[in-house]
């Protein structure tokens, strides 16, 4: 009986190490859970960010400027931190594309806006959100 008396805290010993390194895996396992779901927040602000700044730049600029728009035109929105690069594309005035039956007289301008924004620990991730714009004129 005294030689089996050794043999229960051996076993003892061996059940609590292995529900220590149970215990150790499922922490560690809940913090990089944790840390994927803070980063697919801080992504989703940022997308937020940056399209609630294109939207902005748009209503801001709309009619005259991008109608007159001839180079590139960086704008900084200080609240967000968003970079928006308005862009013309082409020489000259076009067919709009989205008329169904183009009133005669009128053409468009197609400008890129395209906005950025870091973000992230120490701002390591970046945001690109590009779309394109046209604004129409009256013909020359």
């Amino acid at each position: 009986m005294k030689n089996q008396q050794g043999m229960v805290l051996f076993f003892s010993l061996i059940v609590l190490l292995i529900m220590t390194v149970i215990g150790v895996a499922i922490a560690m396992n809940a913090t990089q859970s944790l840390r994927m779901s803070q980063v697919g927040s801080e992504r989703v602000q940022a997308n937020i960010a940056v399209q609630g700044v294109m939207n902005t730049v748009v209503m801001d600029h709309e009619g005259s400027v991008l109608a007159n728009l001839d180079a590139p035109l960086v704008l900084t929105d200080p609240i967000y931190n968003v970079t928006s690069t308005l862009t013309p594309l082409y020489e000259g005035d076009v067919v709009c594309a989205r008329s169904a039956r183009p009133t005669a007289g009128v053409e468009c301008r197609k400008i890129e806006l395209s906005s950025e924004i870091q973000f992230g620990r120490g701002n390591v991730a970046r945001l690109t959100r590009v779309s394109g714009l046209e604004q129409e004129v009256l013909a020359d």
